[in-house]
């Protein structure tokens, strides 16, 4: 598949685009109540490390924060783009929601922090070549076109620069069932839009990332989601980072998947 530039095709992708904002400022309204005060904000590295299983192992693929300047692409509430902060990183904070921008902003300012908070969009990023040491996505490549996003991401990667990116993916027939029970079941919406990776969408990231690596996270860990036994969580996830590491057929049953992109020097 050959990737087009931004120039050929873009604007006809303006209306997903605004389909998404869209859908995550009503998100983030909704979160409101749960923000009176600015103690709400408040939160330790570990209670975002551990909210899901493969947020830390992500998170150490970045390597060293301090000193360097990371996009926390898709930033969502925020969390991660503070823990990076914390951690002595120049952070800079998109999304395409101002929602989840205000919520960013306010959840930095709780805990002692001021980011550069930007509204914009992946497939067109409003920065300079090289101008990013690291780049962080948690759940954000499934939202975007990526005929667009991939060459933008490499273009603001500075040269020897890192990308991290936690996605759910389906490809097994048994993790699509799995993925269609959870969206079902739970009181978490998704767009219309976003579809979660397939194989033949890895592939075609790796004509885009040459370097892309990627290990699958998450299957007999959703056992116990699933049946809310929250307490078996723990020996769930070791079994599976065992099998994920020893088998790698099996990292193709899990419903998540890290990708580690290097850009070449």
């Amino acid at each position: 598949m050959e990737t087009n530039k931004p120039s050929d095709h873009f604007f006809s992708d303006f209306d997903r685009i605004k389909r998404e904002k869209v859908f995550h400022d009503e998100q983030a309204l909704n979160r409101l109540h749960a923000f009176s005060s600015p103690e709400n904000f408040l939160f330790t590295d570990e209670q975002y490390l551990a909210h899901e299983s493969w947020v830390r192992t992500a998170v150490l693929k970045l390597g060293k924060l301090k000193g360097q300047r990371i996009l926390d692409l898709g930033c969502g509430h925020g969390m991660a783009a503070v823990l990076f902060a914390r951690q002595g990183a120049s952070v800079t904070a998109l999304d395409v929601s101002s929602g989840y921008l205000a919520e960013t902003k306010n959840r930095a300012l709780a805990n002692g922090f001021q980011l550069n908070v930007l509204a914009a969009c992946a497939e067109l990023l409003p920065f300079a070549d090289n101008s990013f040491d690291l780049i962080w996505g948690n759940a954000i490549l499934h939202h975007l076109n990526l005929n667009f996003a991939p060459n933008e991401i490499l273009r603001v990667l500075a040269p020897n620069g890192k990308a991290v990116f936690c996605e759910p993916i389906t490809f097994s027939y048994l993790t699509h069932w799995i993925r269609d029970f959870v969206i079902k079941n739970s009181e978490k919406k998704h767009t219309s839009d976003e579809e979660s990776l397939t194989w033949n969408t890895l592939l075609h990231l790796k004509r885009s990332f040459p370097n892309l690596i990627w290990e699958g996270n998450q299957f007999l860990g959703s056992i116990p989601r699933l049946l809310r036994l929250f307490w078996l969580n723990g020996l769930f996830d070791s079994a599976d980072q065992f099998f994920c590491r020893n088998i790698f057929v099996y990292n193709r049953l899990c419903r998540y998947a890290i990708l580690e992109v290097q850009k070449p020097s």
